[in-house]
C-alpha cells in the first residue's frame, strides 16, 4: 500500500515537473514578447499620454522581463544533473524543489499582469479614440498570444489574463457611455473565452505528460521482460547442449514460461518471423475472444481487416530491420465486436546467437481514455 501512495506521489511530481519545465521553455519568448509590444505600446501613446508616465511604466515593464529572464537563467542552470547534485544533494533534488520554481513563475506572471493592467487602466487615452483601440488591441493580443505559453500549469495564464484585462474592461465601464459599456462587455467575453481556451489546453497538456510517462514506464517493463526471455532461452540452450535437461524438465521450463507470459495483466502474443502467432496469455486470448490454442497458428489477416493487417505486416518488417522496441497506435475489433482503440508495443525476440527469431508483442487498450479525453 506505501509503495503504491509512493508511486503515485511520484508521478504526480514527474508530471508537475515536466508542467514546470515547459513554461520556463517559453518563459524567454514570453518576456521577450512582452517588453517589445509594451514599447510598442509607448510609441503609440506618445503624443496623447505624460512622457514621464509612459517612460515609468516602460521601464518597469522591462525591468520585470529582464527579472524573468534572470529566474529563467537560473532555472535552467540547477535543472541540470551536475547542478542540481551541487546544490542540494541526490535522489534526484530537482524535483523536490519544484513548488518553488512554480511558485516563483506564478508571481512573475501575475506581476506582468499587473503592469499591463496599469497601462489599461492609468494611460487610457480618453479623449484619443483610435489610441484607445490600439491599447485595446494591444492588451488583448498580447493576452491571447499567452495562452499556450502559460496552459501548462492551470493558474498561470488566468494569474496573467486577469490583472491585465479587468482593468481596461473596468475603464470603458467607468466611461459610461452605450458605446463604452459595449466595448467593456466584449472584452469581458473575450477573456472568457481565453479563459476556457488555455483550460483545455492545460487539461491535453497533463494528459499527454501523463500518457508519455506511462508509455516510458510500459517500455521499460517490456524490455525487462523481453531480456528475461532471452536469458531464459540461453538457458535453456546451454541445458540441451550439455545432455542435462530431461523432457520434463523441459515440459516444466515451458509451462513456467507461459504462466510468466499469462502473469503479465496486458495482453501479450509472440509469433514467428513469417508472421503466424505461435501463442499469447490469457489476457490476449480473453480480448478477441477466442482461446490460446485457436489464437496460436493464425497470422493478423484472420484476426483483423485486410487493411489493418497489411498495416502491422509493414510494421513487423521495419521492426526486423531496425532492431529495438517499436510502438504505434490502431484500431481493432475486440470480443463481441466492439471496436478498440489500442497502443501496440513490439520488440524482436532473439536465439542465444543473436538471430532474430520472432516478435514480442504486448497492447495497451486506450479506447477509454480516448473518449474521456473528448470534450
Amino acid at each position: 500500500m506505501k509503495d503504491a501512495i509512493s508511486r503515485a506521489r511520484q508521478g504526480e511530481t514527474e508530471v508537475r515537473a515536466e508542467q514546470v519545465r515547459m513554461l520556463y521553455e517559453g518563459a524567454p519568448t514570453a518576456a521577450m514578447a512582452n517588453a517589445v509590444n509594451a514599447a510598442i505600446l509607448t510609441f503609440l501613446l506618445w503624443d496623447v499620454i505624460s512622457h514621464a508616465a509612459l517612460q515609468e511604466w516602460l521601464g518597469a515593464m522591462c525591468l520585470l522581463q529582464v527579472s524573468r529572464l534572470a529566474l529563467t537563467r537560473f532555472y535552467q542552470r540547477l535543472s541540470q544533473p551536475e547542478q542540481a547534485h551541487a546544490h542540494t544533494g541526490p535522489l534526484r533534488p530537482y524535483l523536490l524543489r519544484i513548488a518553488s520554481w512554480d511558485q516563483w513563475y506564478l508571481a512573475t506572471a501575475a506581476a506582468s499582469g499587473l503592469v499591463w493592467g496599469a497601462a489599461g487602466f492609468w494611460l487610457f487615452p480618453r479623449e484619443a479614440t483610435v489610441h484607445q483601440l490600439a491599447l485595446s488591441f494591444i492588451l488583448g493580443g498580447t493576452v491571447a498570444g499567452a495562452t499556450a505559453v502559460l496552459a501548462p500549469l492551470r493558474w498561470a495564464f488566468a494569474l496573467f489574463a486577469l490583472p491585465a484585462l479587468l482593468p481596461l474592461s473596468a475603464r470603458f465601464f467607468l466611461e459610461g457611455t452605450s458605446h463604452y459599456l459595449m466595448m467593456g462587455t466584449l472584452l469581458l467575453i473575450f477573456l472568457f473565452v481565453l479563459l476556457n481556451v488555455a483550460h483545455l489546453i492545460h487539461s491535453t497538456i497533463v494528459s499527454s505528460i501523463k500518457l508519455r510517462l506511462e508509455n516510458r514506464e510500459l517500455l521499460a517493463a517490456l524490455t525487462v521482460k523481453a531480456d528475461d526471455l532471452r536469458q531464459i532461452n540461453r538457458l535453456l540452450k546451454t541445458e540441451i547442449n550439455g545432455h542435462t535437461q530431461t523432457t520434463d524438465q523441459l515440459r516444466d521450463r515451458s509451462f513456467f514460461l507461459q504462466q510468466l507470459i499469462d502473469a503479465i495483466p496486458n495482453p501479450v502474443f509472440y509469433k514467428g518471423l513469417d508472421g503466424v502467432y505461435q501463442g499469447c496469455n490469457e489476457a490476449m486470448a480473453k480480448f478477441f475472444g477466442v482461446s490460446k490454442a485457436g489464437f496460436a497458428g493464425k497470422t493478423a489477416f484472420h484476426i483483423v481487416s485486410q487493411e489493418s493487417a497489411e498495416e502491422h505486416a509493414r510494421q513487423d518488417l521495419e521492426l526486423l530491420q531496425r532492431g529495438g522496441v517499436h510502438a504505434y497506435e490502431t484500431d481493432v475489433v475486440a470480443a463481441g465486436g466492439s471496436r478498440r482503440h489500442v497502443l501496440l508495443h513490439k520488440t524482436v525476440l532473439r536465439d542465444p546467437l543473436d538471430r532474430p527469431i520472432g516478435i514480442l508483442g504486448t497492447l495497451v487498450d486506450l479506447t477509454d481514455r480516448k473518449q474521456g479525453e473528448k470534450p
